[in-house]
């Protein structure tokens, strides 16, 4: 072994072993927490030891004419594995909300960092197909003609595909959302949106996975989006006993529009809305701020109670069996 190979190779060594040492350091400063450092970093460190490794080789002869694809590959290994760091960062610091942009939905940041996962690995690919003397122009030309058969073949996949991209796009619903199909009978709470397929948790706790493809075209109702929740509720009076109508009706509209539960920039009344051969009907109709299902059930409890006192009050009977005449 030549005195110049030692001294590469101690060199070479000396290097690797610094960067490790580095390394080390490096995870206790404040560069760390820079997203691009952070990414890069890592890479970088493996990459000194790759070129360790092919200065190694190199002075191996029957392996010495290998090292430059080894040199290539290292490089083509530390700009996408770099950027797959550095996208995978920044997703992380906005879900955890370390980037507080209001205008940011999680949903678009997961969407966004997919795709540019995809376009990575479609490059990444494209680069390493000359390192092994394969001709680029060649694959696309059989990637589209095999396209065209993979698509007829894997048309439900490519529908939950396209699917997923536009949800994840134009953003129907996001994370946690509640959503309501209209035209077919499921409902949940968003947990996970996917490639394929989106997963709700119903309200019985059960996971319910619906393929992408449904989305496009369905009609879709966004519970969470909701600025107010409707409340209606009907009932029946004694016709003997209802000489106090107008007063007991105005007295209830009142304490509506000064519920702090009640939002007040929507439609809130109380009215005589029939006569039937029963008896006549009371209508409550009004809208509250909770959307919380316990909270909603809640103010619903005191609407009534608030109803059943100022009519006795004013001496206006509530039936609560009308067809045997039952009153309070």
């Amino acid at each position: 072994m030549s005195i110049e190979l030692v001294i590469t190779l101690s060199l070479a060594a000396l290097t690797a072993l610094l960067s490790l040492f580095g390394y080390f350091i490096f995870r206790h400063l404040k560069l760390r927490k820079n997203v691009f450092f952070e990414a890069v970093a890592f890479p970088f460190y493996i990459f000194i030891w790759w070129l360790f490794l092919v200065l190694i080789c190199n002075q191996i002869k029957f392996l010495e004419p290998y090292t430059v694809y080894l040199f290539e590959l290292g490089v083509i290994f530390f700009l996408v594995f770099s950027i797959y760091r550095f996208i995978r960062g920044v997703e992380e610091r906005f879900i955890e909300g370390k980037y507080l942009f209001s205008h940011v939905d999680l949903t678009s940041v997961r969407a966004i960092s997919r795709i540019m996962r995809v376009i990575l690995t479609f490059f990444s690919i494209l680069l390493l197909l000359p390192v092994f003397h394969i001709p680029v122009s060649g694959i696309l030309a059989f990637g589209g003609a095999a396209g065209v058969g993979i698509s007829f073949a894997a048309r439900d996949l490519l529908a939950n595909f396209f699917g997923g991209f536009t949800v994840m796009l134009d953003r129907p619903f996001s994370l946690g959302d509640k959503i309501r199909a209209l035209d077919e009978n499921f409902e949940g709470y968003v947990e996970h949106i996917g490639w394929r397929s989106t997963r709700l948790r119903t309200d019985e706790k059960r996971p319910l996975f619906v393929p992408n493809s449904t989305f496009l075209t369905i009609a879709l109702e966004n519970v969470s989006k909701m600025t107010a929740k409707k409340i209606e509720r009907n009932f029946y009076i004694d016709p003997k006993k209802m000489q106090n109508i107008r007063q007991a009706i105005d007295s209830l509209t009142q304490k509506l529009k000064m519920h702090p539960s009640i939002d007040k920039k929507e439609i809130v009344s109380v009215h005589l809305s029939a006569f039937t051969q029963v008896a006549p009907q009371i209508q409550i109709f009004c809208f509250t701020k909770k959307m919380d299902q316990a909270d909603y059930h809640e103010v619903i409890q005191e609407i009534l109670l608030m109803a059943m006192e100022i009519f006795e009050e004013n001496g206006v009977q509530i039936l609560f069996n009308p067809m045997g005449n039952t009153a309070l």
